[in-house]
Formats: C-alpha cells, structure tokens, sequence
C-alpha cells in the first residue's frame, strides 16, 4: 500500500524530476560531452528516487551507497512493508552500466544508448513513484520554482498541453514563456532586440544616398546580441540552437504581446520535441532567474532604462 508524500519527500521528487529534464535537455545537445553527462544524471535522478524511498518508508534508516546495493535494500524495504518490488530492475541496473562507461572509463553514449537510458528512466521514476506514493511522476511540475507569475502561467499550459498531447501548443506556450524571459533580462545585458519584423537598421550605399533597411546587418546583429545574451547567463548556445530548430521564432505585431506566429517552426512536432522545448524552457527561466533574480527588474534594473 502506497504511502502519503511530506514535505521533504515533494522536494526529493521535484529535485529528481529537475535532474531527469536536465538530462533530457542534454541527451538533445550536439555535444558528446553533454551526452556523457546525460546518462550519469539521469543515474542521479533514480539515484535520489531510491533514497528518497529509504527515507520515507525506513526514516531511521541511511540509504545505502551505489545503486545496486541500493536497489537490493530498496527491494526488501518494499517487500518488508508487502508493497511490491523495484519495477524494471534489470533496466536500471543497464542505465547504472552505462553510466559506469561513461564516467569511470571516459566512453560516450552512443545514440541507442542514451534513447534506452532515456526511456528506461522515465519509466521506471513512474513506476516506483506510482508504487510507493500513488503520484504521477508526469504531473511533478518544476514550474512552481518559476517566480515570475505571468511566465509561470505559460509553462503551466505548456504541461497541461503536453500532458494531454497537443504537442505543438506545449511547444507554442513554453517558448512564449522563455522568450519573455529572455528578452527581458537580455535587453539590460546587451540593449533591446526589435520583436516586430518590420524593424530593420537602416543603410546608406556607398555615396551616402538611398538609405534604406538592410536584412543581412539587422540579422548579424540581432544573432550577436542573442550569443552574448546566452553567454552572459550561462545557457549553452547549442543547446539553444537545437531549441530554435523545432519551435522557430516568435512574431510579434505592434501592440500584441502574443505572437501572432512562429516562423521557421517544426510543422508536425513529436513528443520528444516538446518534451525537449518544454524541458529547456523551464531550466533556462530557472536559471535567468537565479542569475538576474526579478525578470522585471534584472539585476536590480529596469529593462527600458538607457543607463
């Protein structure tokens, strides 16, 4: 019989759904690096999951170290208290060997690989999650650490839409939500950034007449401002990149704080798309916030002031 969650326990949870989006963001980078350190967090994550069942059937207890020994003291706990046993197991015990690989002999993932540790993780975190407190794993949300509350609300509907599989508005919702935040906080870090596609810096030909919008200019410089944005807040352009490629840019019209459209989006996004979007749109407001603190008021000042 499963048992009720406190306080403590929500946080454990939270932490281990934070370090499973985190490593979905990374399994999605180009990097190799990034892919090796995929498959150890996603080893944390269940890592902090079996902890966190010690510490809340067997509270006098301490959780043992690694996670087979772990899983074997787990395993008796669940059976001592007639609630089951760990789900998926040899699945686990396959992540913890490819995990090993990468970290103590420098092997990356190969793409197989991260997909099994991917899907064998998510997997078993619903299971276990379900088995011991009746919670549904999907429906731990990271946007309660969202302090901004307008952006909140937009990577609230972002899940809501994921969950009930309209990818393509979770992927819509979530990159309002990140570009809001962004924008803000980039326009005291590197000035502001046109969001109306009309905008253009104007040029003059080589005499000094027929001044006139340039789109190549407008575009180099627009890019250099969002590489140094991203920098200066210590999100990973590539990962940033990858981002880009499925939900496009967000256009706005004079007056409209909604995007009317999205230009360049992925026209039939999949659930690994938006759970990718909606993944990285939570962890980077999470860390523009840490960083800048209040997004309307970045760094102590205001994003429209000229000083």
């Amino acid at each position: 019989m499963s048992v009720q969650p406190d306080p403590v326990i929500l946080k454990k949870l939270v932490l281990s759904k934070q370090l499973f989006n985190r490593a979905l963001v990374q399994t999605n980078s180009f990097s190799n690096i990034e892919h090796l350190m995929a498959v150890i967090t996603f080893d944390l994550a269940t890592e902090t999951v079996l902890n966190a069942v010690v510490s809340s059937l067997e509270p006098n207890k301490t959780p043992s170290d690694g996670i087979p020994s772990l899983l074997n003291q787990v395993d008796k706990i669940l059976s001592d208290k007639n609630i089951g046993n760990v789900p998926d197991r040899a699945n686990i015990v396959s992540v913890h060997n490819i995990r090993n690989d990468a970290q103590h002999d420098a092997r990356y993932p190969h793409s197989s690989e991260l997909s099994d540790c991917q899907t064998y993780t998510r997997d078993f975190l619903k299971k276990i999650v379900k088995l011991v407190w009746n919670v549904d794993f999907d429906k731990i949300t990271l946007t309660d650490l969202i302090k901004h509350e307008k952006i909140k609300t937009h990577l609230q509907s972002a899940d809501e839409f994921l969950l009930n599989g309209n990818y393509k508005k979770a992927i819509e919702k979530a990159t309002i939500g990140f570009d809001k935040a962004l924008s803000s906080v980039g326009r005291v870090l590197v000035g502001s950034t046109s969001l109306y596609s009309h905008n253009k810096i104007v040029v003059t030909d080589p005499f000094g007449r027929k001044m006139a919008g340039n789109d190549t200019i407008t575009k180099a410089f627009e890019r250099m401002q969002e590489t140094l944005r991203l920098l200066a807040l210590g999100l990973n352009s590539l990962d940033f990149l990858k981002y880009k490629k499925i939900t496009g840019t967000p256009l706005y019209s004079l007056g409209n704080e909604e995007p009317i459209d999205f230009i360049f989006a992925k026209n039939d996004p999949t659930k690994d798309d938006a759970e990718f979007v909606v993944a990285y749109s939570i962890n980077s407001i999470l860390t523009i916030e840490d960083k800048a603190g209040d997004i309307e008021k970045p760094f102590g000042k205001n994003p429209d002031s000229i000083f």
